[in-house]
């Protein structure tokens, strides 16, 4: 115990160095890896730089259709029995979802249980 102690403004220095490089190369990862990287940094010119190009648009579109695929392909693989035990989840979900938005109304204002199931439809 006693070579920690004296060894301390070492071990101190250390650990504040170590610390203060780590939240360095953080910030330095997060600024080149962003994707969204425009709320950091701004390009001088009129063209906003946060706009998506062409092949990120297409990318995005892309993502729902091949979850919608993944989807398609499992309903495909699945028994009647597992797609009734499927709709029967969802079922209690949702209805769990207006209950608790039910009881906190103030937040949510008045919702139907169809309201919910239309704007959980714009997920699918």
């Amino acid at each position: 115990m006693e070579g920690v102690w004296t060894n301390f403004s070492q071990v101190f220095l250390l650990s504040l160095v170590t610390s203060a490089l780590v939240v360095f190369l953080t910030v330095v990862f997060a600024y080149r890896t962003s994707k969204y990287g425009c709320f950091i940094r701004r390009k001088k010119t009129d063209v906003d730089s946060c706009e998506l190009s062409e092949e990120e648009k297409e990318r995005m579109t892309a993502k729902p259709q091949a979850a919608k695929a993944a989807e398609s392909l499992i309903e495909a693989t699945m028994t009647e029995e597992q797609k009734t035990l499927e709709k029967e989840a969802q079922r209690k979900q949702l209805e769990e979802i207006y209950r608790l938005m039910a009881a906190h109304s103030d937040k949510f204002g008045d919702t139907s249980m169809e309201d919910i199931v239309n704007q959980m439809t714009l997920y699918r």
